[in-house]
């Protein structure tokens, strides 16, 4: 599910590559925020790379910092994975 913040959405479901390389805190310190303009990743943790992925697996945008542009993204739902040094996060991400 996705909670609204005016115009923003969050995200919170997450996927992790490695669920015994992290603990619940490092998972609640990482926040996806969903706006009209850009997919925005919170975390006390330096962001190294973001890649969203359509339900078919095909590569739609990618960035090397904790933001990426939302340019012409049709409604649906996209996996958003975010690339930490070593850690490996995923996250559904609801776009409408």
């Amino acid at each position: 599910g996705n909670f609204s913040f005016s115009s923003e959405q969050y995200s919170h479901d997450l996927f992790v590559n490695d669920p015994s390389s992290i603990n619940d805190k490092t998972v609640s310190e990482i926040k996806v925020l969903v706006s009209n303009s850009f997919i925005n990743v919170e975390s006390n943790y330096t962001i190294n790379q973001l890649q969203l992925y359509n339900l078919e697996g095909k590569l739609i945008s990618e960035s090397m910092s904790n933001r990426l542009l939302r340019n012409k993204l049709k409604n649906g739902i996209y996996v958003l994975k975010i690339s930490q040094n070593d850690r490996v996060f995923s996250r559904a991400i609801f776009i409408n």
